[in-house]
């Protein structure tokens, strides 16, 4: 007989695990792309409760998520030639996964103006990278051959 965690107990986990750094190492993507799967298939109510946790994290661990986050996708969109990664026919929900993770950090910081705190302290550039991202991902899904 196995013990199930609560479900907020597996929210806690999700949110500690996502906070790890080894995720900023390639070899682990596979297992940070099932991770971000996870995340992004939780209920509505697990995710207002992620996004209250992203809002009370210091800044310096947001920006830590925001940059494997990033890099994650930069590497699935422009693999290495050691062919170190699943191939793209295998691991193409991965970058809408990131993008969708960085959407609920996006809602966690509050909307810009950076006029009430230094820029080194401001989040303005979830939002931003959050934007950019989505737009690579537009620019580069297949196309629709249905014509």
């Amino acid at each position: 007989m196995t013990n199930r965690l609560y479900a907020s107990d597996e929210v806690r986990a999700m949110f500690m695990l996502i906070q790890n750094p080894v995720f900023a190492a390639q070899s682990s993507y596979t297992i940070f792309a099932h991770l971000l799967r996870q995340m992004v298939n939780l209920p509505s109510t697990d995710h207002q409760l992620l996004v209250a946790w992203f809002k009370i994290l210091e800044v310096e661990k947001l920006r830590m998520m925001v940059r494997h986050l990033q890099q994650f996708i930069t590497i699935r969109q422009f693999p290495p030639a050691d062919k170190s990664l699943p191939p793209l026919s295998k691991s193409r929900w991965w970058i809408p996964m990131a993008t969708k993770t960085l959407a609920l950090i996006s809602k966690s910081t509050p909307p810009m103006d950076n006029s009430l705190q230094p820029l080194s302290k401001s989040r303005w550039w979830i939002p931003m990278a959050t934007k950019t991202l989505a737009l690579i991902i537009k620019s580069t899904s297949p196309m629709d051959n249905s014509r």
